[in-house]
Order: C-alpha cells, then structure tokens, then sequence
C-alpha cells in the first residue's frame, strides 16, 4: 500500500518537500516503487534459508546479484541515465527473487506466500509501468480495482481475527 501512496501522492510530495526543484523526478520514484513490490516477494522468505543453513547461498545470490547490477549499470547508465539504474536494480532483485524462490522450492517442495502475493506484484507493475508512461485514466482505474480487490483478500482472509477485534472493542 506505501508504493501506491508513492504513485499517487508521489508528485504532491516532491513538490511540498522540494519546492517543485526536483519534479522532475516523479516518474523515477514511480518507476523505483517496482522494486520494492519486488521486495515484498522476498519478505520473510530467506529467514526460512538461514534456518536451513544456507548462509552461504545467500552470499553468493547477494554477490550474484551485485554483480549483474553493476554489469547492467555499466552497459546502460551511460546511454539511458536514471532509468537504466533503477531497470539494473529492478534485475538484480529479480534475478535474486528467482533464485531464492529455487532454492526454497528444492528445500521444501511447496510455495510460501509467493502464489498469493505474485498476482498482486504484477498488478502492481502494471499499474506503475502505465503511470510511468502517462496512462492515467486506466492506473487509476486500475489502482482502485488492486487497492479493493487487495483490501477484500486481507478481509477475506482474517476475518476470524477481525471479527475477534471488533468483538473485542465494542465490549
């Protein structure tokens, strides 16, 4: 939800802060916001690695990721400035993500929360990527569909919880 007050408020907080100086930078907070959906997939997934012992996997992947970052960062950020550093981040965390979700999935044979949070990630780039390249109408729309849709799962979801809350505080 922070990444789509990013998107939506994104600009107005640039503006209040920065006194329009740096407005020009929007569209690259949007396109950042991405790899912090990015991020969500791996929440909580590699504490599972270090319980297994697979510290050094995960230096590896680190440095792997590194790497392909600096690669990518040397080929395009001369051509492409800014956005090519955000896509290089964008790949290193993928490439990342794949390889932390393999070895998960040869350790444990079954999925985590990735099978429940990837449709929401995806949705997310589109909605990032449609505002990045001006289609407002349809982020928006499409905004308000993933923040309803996404606020019915989590209902859907803990509804025991949430009813045991609101018992709770009407008593």
């Amino acid at each position: 939800m922070f990444n789509i007050i990013l998107i939506i408020f994104g600009e107005l907080i640039i503006k209040i802060f920065t006194n329009n100086l740096f407005i020009e930078a929007y569209p690259l907070v949007v396109l950042n916001t991405t790899i912090l959906a990015l991020s969500v997939l791996l929440m909580g997934t590699d504490e599972v690695l270090i319980f297994k012992k697979e510290t050094p996997f995960l230096l590896k992947s680190t440095i792997f990721q590194t790497l392909i970052i600096a690669a990518f960062g040397l080929l395009l950020i001369p051509k492409y400035g800014a956005v090519a550093a955000i896509f290089s981040l964008w790949m290193g965390s993928f490439t990342v993500l794949i390889a932390s979700y393999l070895k998960r999935k040869y350790i444990y044979e079954f999925n985590f929360a990735e099978n429940i949070v990837f449709p929401y990630v995806l949705a997310f780039h589109i909605i990032a990527l449609l505002t990045y390249f001006s289609f407002n109408l349809e982020a928006n729309i499409l905004t308000i569909l993933f923040v309803l849709t996404m606020t019915s799962h989590f209902v859907l979801m803990n509804k025991e919880l949430l009813r045991s809350i609101v018992n709770n505080w009407v008593k």
